[in-house]
């Protein structure tokens, strides 16, 4: 994470690390609501077609 956090990074109350704004702007880029269904498909097709049997998603 070097060059994304300050160095040293800042802490926050109860010695936790508080994210800085450029690592909020880096996840900002990624994509929404790409979930775990939509993640999971591809695999769980193939399975189905491999074995014939429903494949539940649980979590």
């Amino acid at each position: 994470m070097r060059g994304i956090l300050p160095q040293p990074a800042p802490r926050a109350r109860r010695g936790r690390y508080r994210i800085g704004l450029r690592l909020w702007r880096v996840g900002a880029l990624a994509p929404r609501g790409w979930g775990l269904r939509e993640s999971a498909m591809p695999f769980r097709t193939d399975l189905h077609e491999v074995t014939g049997e429903n494949v539940p998603l649980r979590a």
